[in-house]
This record gives C-alpha cells, sequence and structure tokens, in this order.
C-alpha cells in the first residue's frame, strides 16, 4: 500500500520566473485538487505559492485552481461557504488578468456563471437568489458575445431559462 507523508511541493523563487514551469506545476495542481485522494495535497500545494511573485497569466490561473478546491470541496460536503469561497477566488481571477479575455478561456469564465449559478441555487434568502440569478444572467449574455460557440453557456442560459 502507498503511503504518501506530508509530502508539500515547493517552488523557488528561481522557479516564479520560469512562467512555463509554474504555469505546469498548478495545472498538476488542478488535477490533484479534483482528485478525492489527492484533494488537500493539492490545497496545500497552493498555499506554498505567493500569487504576488507569479506573472498575471499565472497569477490568474493561480485563483482558478484555488476557486476549484473549494468548488470539488462544495462537491463533496456541499456547504455554503465553500461556494463564497469560490466565488472569490473567481472574482480574484478576473481582476489578476484585468478582465483579460486575452489572459483566459472560456471554461474560466464558464467557472465563474456556474458557481454563481450554484450560489442562486443554494441561496435560502429571495434577496440573494435574485442578486445570483441577474449576476448569472449577465455573465452568460456577456460570455456569449465573446464566446458565441461555447455550448456550456447555452446549457447555462437554458438552465437560467428553466427558473
Amino acid at each position: 500500500m502507498l503511503k504518501i507523508m506530508n509530502y508539500v511541493p515547493t517552488i523557488s523563487l528561481i522557479d516564479y520566473q520560469n512562467g512555463r514551469l509554474v504555469f505546469q506545476t498548478l495545472n498538476a495542481i488542478k488535477e490533484m485538487v479534483k482528485s478525492d485522494f489527492f484533494h488537500e495535497l493539492g490545497f496545500q500545494s497552493l498555499e506554498v505559492l505567493d500569487p504576488e511573485l507569479l506573472e498575471p497569466q499565472n497569477q490568474a490561473i493561480f485563483y482558478y485552481v484555488k476557486s476549484r478546491y473549494f468548488f470539488y470541496s462544495y462537491r463533496r460536503h456541499v456547504r455554503f461557504t465553500d461556494l463564497e469561497k469560490a466565488d472569490n477566488y473567481l472574482d480574484m481571477m478576473i481582476r489578476s488578468a484585468g478582465g483579460g479575455k486575452a489572459l483566459l478561456k472560456p471554461k474560466h469564465f464558464f467557472a465563474r456563471a456556474h458557481v454563481k449559478y450554484l450560489m442562486y441555487l443554494a441561496s435560502t434568502r429571495s434577496s440573494s437568489k435574485k442578486y445570483y440569478f441577474e449576476k448569472v444572467k449577465h455573465l452568460v449574455e456577456s460570455a456569449k458575445r465573446y464566446y458565441p460557440n461555447e455550448s456550456s453557456f447555452a446549457w447555462l442560459e437554458r438552465k437560467i431559462n428553466e427558473n
């Protein structure tokens, strides 16, 4: 049986300047946070990184990966606070990319809209439901202007229209 001790990868200061290596590391961590087995180890790996030392693209990806950790935590434990944290990191992703469509892919914008949709579904107060509903609707409309052929936004639009 494989036993993993408290192994947390570290990135030295010189690695921060190697954008490609940091990007590959973030992608590996993203796969870890998806996994039931490596979920917490992935989060620990994120915690050793300083996002302020990352170039803008990698900083945006860092926040995306951190949001995915909380998204998968929500799926496992159904805690609204996990959605709130995922939402916060997705907003930080957008800010760190300067809103930059050039730095982000449709999946990043979809993740943001999808988390807000889940917050809409999970909200119990009518004022919160209305807020999240309007926010999701706006995000989907905006995304469809930039990515008209993305099926994920069409799916989310159908889900919104069902409500």
